[in-house]
């Protein structure tokens, strides 16, 4: 599998994204850093598992952004509703 991780703050994706690579890898978690509600749209394919930490007041937003493209059976996970 892979997965793809969206920062938005610009410090904390370059963070990650070297813990990516010295946990060896960067093969399989790419980090996009940026606005995800411009960022999701630009991914391609589907999601098995959406796991959701943002703004509270965005989380429908983000529901109706990946909910169309979350295969059947799909998880989709928000923290802290």
């Amino acid at each position: 599998g892979r997965l793809v991780t969206i920062e938005y703050d610009p410090a904390r994706a370059k963070d990650a994204e070297a813990n990516i690579k010295a946990a060896g890898l960067s093969d399989i978690v790419r980090v996009v850093p940026g606005d995800a509600f411009k960022a999701i749209p630009a991914l391609p394919g589907t999601f098995d598992f959406v796991f959701l930490d943002a703004w509270k007041k965005d989380y429908q937003r983000f529901f109706d952004l990946v909910f169309p493209r979350l295969d059947r059976g799909g998880l989709f996970v928000a923290h802290n509703v």
